[in-house]
């Protein structure tokens, strides 16, 4: 049985360019496709893919977005494909941790063997999304999102929620405990100044002063 493939990016171009990567694929089905999430909802909730092709960056909606709800609701294997989740960044790491099983490169258009390329890499990894079991965003996960959020401008995260990032076989998860908040030490309050001792002279000396006097 043939993988239903859904489409979703607001470039009418890349659009066509995926339809385009995807066709002759005999394991491959192209349900259709829709230029951001607020029309892709209703269509993959009646007609449900077997895989979702989702951009990052689109009006009304944007892709992270829309992918939590999906996997809040009834999880559908998701493969990010956008500009802006390059290997080990964070927005790569954000789509990982919402329950994305990958995220591939956009295509570059006009790139001939850049395209052939990608065509491989595109359906390589759409087969492999399709027999995979898709979860939402765990706790720990979830965190992670919210931390990255705030790094981009959705506010601080609150006091003792930053954790240690690690891009090892884990793939960049939050390890270990979070790190307590730095202590800050009150400076030392300034010593009033002290006064020099009065000189003294001996008794003796001043009586023989004034007899010499």
């Amino acid at each position: 049985m043939a993988i239903k493939v859904y489409v979703v990016d607001d470039s009418a171009v890349v659009r066509q360019t995926l339809m385009h990567l995807l066709q002759g694929d005999p394991e491959i089905e192209l349900m259709g496709s829709a230029p951001n999430p607020l029309i892709a909802g209703p269509v993959i909730r009646k007609a449900r893919p077997d895989v979702l092709l989702l951009d990052i960056e689109m009006p009304g909606m944007d892709g992270l977005t829309f992918l939590r709800q999906i996997m809040a609701e009834a999880p559908i294997p998701t493969v990010i494909c956008s500009t802006l989740t390059e290997k080990g960044s964070t927005m790569a790491l954000d789509a990982l941790a919402a329950g994305a099983v990958a995220v591939v490169a956009k295509p570059r258009l006009g790139l001939k063997q850049f395209l052939e390329d990608s065509r491989r890499e595109l359906l390589q990894t759409l087969k492999t999304a399709a027999r995979s079991r898709p979860r939402a965003a765990s706790a720990a996960a979830a965190g992670a999102g919210g931390l990255a959020a705030g790094a981009r401008g959705g506010g601080p995260p609150p006091p003792g929620s930053l954790r240690r990032w690690e891009r090892g076989g884990g793939g960049g998860w939050p390890v270990g405990p979070p790190l307590a908040p730095p202590r800050t030490v009150p400076p030392p309050h300034p010593q009033p100044p002290t006064q020099p001792a009065a000189a003294t002279v001996p008794r003796s000396s001043a009586s023989a002063a004034v007899r010499a006097a």
